[in-house]
């Protein structure tokens, strides 16, 4: 496995993650990545580090969970490499994880393996896997068409590798209400404006159902939105930063969401979902879940109407489908072990 070590005397290993998140970027990977850290958290023996891009909002939300972070410093945005470099060196890294969807630098991550640095990717689709000693990757066709070549690591795909917040382990009992609440949920930034186009689908619906429409903190369009829930109070309601995102997820009958994290979270939980793809990377992770009985695709984002979003529910209310699902929510533990594992700061076992 590359050239980990084991540093088992020290009091608080610094483990860097690096990851960006904002308003317009969306909220997800900083979110996985907080689960992540707080399982290498446990125990005290770790000391995560976020390397991150972060806007106001994602900063507040790493600071209030207990973690240091080290942005750019001013003159870094432009020499990437130097940034990660001078990370590494302050922080004394034994390990760096990357969930970026940037260009890692090769020149870094070529001298953190001449230094001994564990290195980990989470779904990385450029080249940083290939210097990785862990690779975890969710269930995806695109991983096979991936050129491999020079890999040395341990490849780990599926949903036993999705990274979710412990709130997502248990799917609990399924909800049953009359009339059918449909959870909808588009994310922490909501780029694609998708939230409204849901909402103007909703009023089109005949069916007899009611919405309890998640806002994250990013969300800028509230104006507007009210204006159009106010057409209908009774059918939807605006749930502005749920506290507990996954009550509202168990309260549900079925959800329509935009494919990320959240299809996953929805998964786990036992809630059946339409689900509207932003890229056709996207379209295609969302697959294994659409075969695997979780939701059906509703299309791209950029081809989403709310005629089209209307007909697409009318398959799922009123009352969603039941289905076991492959998502136990337990991915940040299991990735956790194994880099605690390769660390020799952990007597887990691999799954």
């Amino acid at each position: 496995m590359g050239a980990a070590q084991a540093f088992a005397g020290d009091a608080a290993t610094a483990v860097v993650i690096r990851c960006d998140a904002s308003a317009t970027l969306g909220l997800g990977h900083m979110t996985r990545c907080l689960a992540l850290a707080g399982e290498l958290r446990l125990g005290g023996r770790v000391r995560p580090v976020f390397a991150s891009r972060l806007d106001e909002l994602a900063s507040r939300a790493v600071a209030a969970a207990g973690f240091e972070m080290l942005p750019p410093a001013a003159g870094e945005e432009a020499d990437y490499a130097g940034w990660m470099e001078r990370v590494l060196e302050s922080t004394g890294a034994r390990a760096l994880v990357c969930d970026a969807r940037d260009d890692f630098p090769a020149r870094t991550l070529r001298l953190a393996r001449r230094k001994g640095v564990l290195i980990v990717v989470i779904d990385n689709p450029g080249d940083a896997r290939l210097f990785a000693d862990l690779a975890y990757y969710p269930p995806s066709p695109r991983l096979e068409r991936m050129d491999w070549t020079g890999f040395q690591g341990r490849l780990r795909q599926g949903f036993d590798w999705v990274l979710l917040r412990p709130e997502f382990r248990q799917p609990g009992p399924r909800s049953v209400n009359s009339p059918p609440l449909l959870a909808v949920s588009m994310g922490g930034g909501d780029p694609a404006g998708l939230t409204l186009i849901a909402v103007r689908g909703l009023l089109e619906l005949e069916a007899g159902f009611r919405a309890a429409v998640a806002l994250g903190p990013g969300f800028g369009r509230r104006e507007e939105l009210e204006r159009l829930a106010r057409q209908n109070p009774s059918r939807i309601r605006l749930v502005s930063r749920p506290v507990d995102m996954a009550a509202l997820i168990r309260g549900a009958d079925a959800g329509l969401i935009s494919f990320g994290v959240t299809a996953y979270e929805f998964a786990a939980l036992g809630v059946y979902t339409a689900m509207i793809c932003l890229t056709p990377d996207h379209m295609e992770s969302a697959r294994p879940l659409q075969e695997h009985g979780c939701g059906v695709i509703l299309g791209l984002a950029a081809e989403a109407t709310p005629s089209r979003i209307a007909g697409g529910l009318t398959a799922i209310l009123p009352r969603g489908k039941t289905f076991n699902s492959p998502v136990d929510g337990r991915g940040a533990e299991r990735i956790a072990g194994e880099i605690l594992a390769a660390l020799g700061l952990s007597e887990r076992r691999e799954p």
